[in-house]
């Protein structure tokens, strides 16, 4: 994960936003660091809205709400 990156989840955290909202959070990372990031997005007070084109099984299981776009379009949301 780019520095940049880690300053801005450490800034969410340190002024306790809300939302955080992450763009391709965990594309470069390997799956042991992309599950630990994960859990700690799980485990924050924060609601978390992570977009992303690739999300391993492991991970989507573990979130709440999911929701799948085609062309720009809501074709699925469980």
């Amino acid at each position: 994960m780019g520095e940049r990156k880690r300053i801005e989840l450490a800034r969410a955290f340190l002024f306790q936003r809300e939302i955080l909202v992450v763009d391709e959070g965990t594309a470069s990372l390997d799956p042991q660091t992309a599950e630990q990031i994960h859990n700690v997005f799980l485990n924050s007070p924060l609601t978390v809205i992570e977009i992303d084109h690739h999300i391993s099984p492991t991970a989507m299981k573990k979130f709440t709400h999911h929701f799948d776009l085609e062309n720009g379009k809501l074709v699925n949301i469980f």
